[in-house]
């Protein structure tokens, strides 16, 4: 009686296993399962990249020229998204753009609020616009 125990014992783990291993093997068809790529995709990734550029470009936290372009390029992409038609986008595409001008609004405010502090901070360190104008 032990033995057929024993046997039964090892022999499930290994059927499990098998088992596994062959759901494992069966091609699963993922067409169905993603959705096209966003329209606004294309967007987001060329403004990804050109806030990298800029990013490396001006690596001077505290210069106003970085100040000043990343203003104007939180100005250029919000312009970009208000030429796209709202309502010809599908509703992901839709989500996407507000959720994208959602970023932009708040890294343009953030902006804004980083030059009140630097500009709250110049009498304290009066040396800081010297140290921008070498880094820039």
């Amino acid at each position: 009686m032990k033995k057929v125990t024993f046997k039964c014992v090892c022999v499930l783990p290994t059927l499990l296993v098998l088992g596994h291993l062959a759901a494992a093997q069966v091609p699963v068809d993922l067409s169905s399962y993603n959705d096209p790529p966003s329209r606004i995709r294309g967007v987001i990734e060329k403004f990804d990249e050109d806030y990298g550029i800029l990013n490396r470009f001006y690596s001077g936290g505290t210069s106003p020229n970085r100040s000043a372009r990343f203003r104007q390029f939180y100005s250029d992409e919000l312009t970009v998204l208000s030429g796209l038609n709202f309502d010809t986008l599908k509703h992901d595409e839709q989500v996407d753009y507000i959720l994208f001008k959602n970023y932009i609004e708040h890294e343009a405010e953030e902006q804004v609020r980083y030059d009140a502090q630097l500009a709250e901070m110049a009498s304290v360190i009066p040396f800081s616009r010297i140290i921008s104008d070498l880094e820039d």
